[in-house]
C-alpha cells in the first residue's frame, strides 16, 4: 500500500457546505476533480490530474478499507464510507467518500467519487474502527472486515449474526406480507368479521409487523465506517 509521509495531528476543518469531486479511469488515474477538491487537498490542479488517487491516502487508512472499495466498484456496485485523508502539507481531513462505478454497456469505464463532510460521530467512531483494525493487522488476526462498505465481524459471533440478519429480498418480501395483511384485515373489518384483540389474523399481523422492524433495523443500524 503507498504510505504518503510526511503526516501531522493537525486537521484540516472540511469546508461547510461543499462538495469535493473527483473521477478516475479504471487504474485509479485522476482525470478530473472540482475546485472544492482541489482546496481541500492541498495540490494545485496540474499537480492532480493524471496521478494516481491514492496519493492522498493517509497512513492511517486501513487496507482492508481500500480492498473492499475496489472490490465493490469493480463489481458495479456504490461505495461508502468516511474516510481519512492527506493534504499535501501533511495535515488530515475527513470525509463521508461515495465511490460510484461509471458504467458503459454494463461495464466500467472510470468511477466517480463525491465527498461530503462527515458528522463528529461518524469520524470518532471509524478512527476507533481503524485503529482496531490496524491492531488486529499487527496482531495477524483481521477480525473486523467491510463488505460493500459495512462493518461486519470475521469470526463465529460475526457470522451466525450475518446469516441472521435478514438481505434486501427477505426485507422486501416481509414488507409485501405485512401489505397484504393489512388490506386483509382491513377488508375484515369493513366486512364486519369482527377481528378482534385475540384474533390469530391480528396476532399473525403484528408478529410479523416485529419481525420487519427488527429486519430493517438491524440492516440499517449505523456501524462504525459504513455506508
Amino acid at each position: 500500500m503507498r504510505l504518503n509521509l510526511p503526516v501531522t495531528d493537525h486537521e484540516f476543518a472540511f469546508p461547510k457546505g461543499e462538495t469535493l469531486v473527483s473521477t478516475t479511469d479504471l487504474k485509479g488515474r485522476i482525470t478530473y476533480c472540482n475546485p472544492s477538491f482541489i482546496l481541500v487537498s492541498g495540490y494545485q490542479r496540474e499537480e492532480l490530474l493524471g496521478q494516481p488517487h491514492n496519493m492522498i491516502r493517509h497512513p492511517d487508512m486501513p487496507e482492508e478499507a481500500f480492498r473492499d472499495m475496489w472490490d465493490t466498484i469493480a463489481s458495479g456496485k456504490p461505495w461508502t464510507a468516511p474516510v481519512k485523508n492527506r493534504r499535501k502539507d501533511g495535515t488530515f481531513y475527513w470525509v463521508q467518500a461515495n465511490v460510484t462505478p461509471l458504467m458503459e454497456n454494463g461495464h466500467p469505464v472510470g468511477y466517480m467519487s463525491v465527498r461530503t463532510e462527515p458528522s463528529r460521530e461518524d469520524v470518532i467512531a471509524t478512527d476507533a474502527l481503524y485503529r482496531a483494525m490496524a491492531r488486529e493487522k499487527e496482531q495477524g488476526t483481521l477480525i473486523h472486515v467491510l463488505r460493500q462498505g459495512r462493518v461486519v465481524r470475521d469470526d463465529t459471533a460475526g457470522r451466525i449474526k450475518e446469516a441472521l440478519t435478514p438481505g434486501l429480498s427477505a426485507r422486501l418480501a416481509l414488507v409485501t406480507t405485512v401489505s397484504t395483511l393489512s388490506a386483509f384485515a382491513a377488508g375484515l373489518f369493513a366486512a364486519g368479521q369482527g377481528v378482534g384483540l385475540h384474533s390469530p389474523w391480528l396476532i399473525a399481523y403484528l408478529l410479523i409487523g416485529v419481525a420487519v422492524a427488527w429486519g430493517v433495523s438491524l440492516r440499517l443500524r449505523p456501524c462504525a465506517g459504513a455506508a
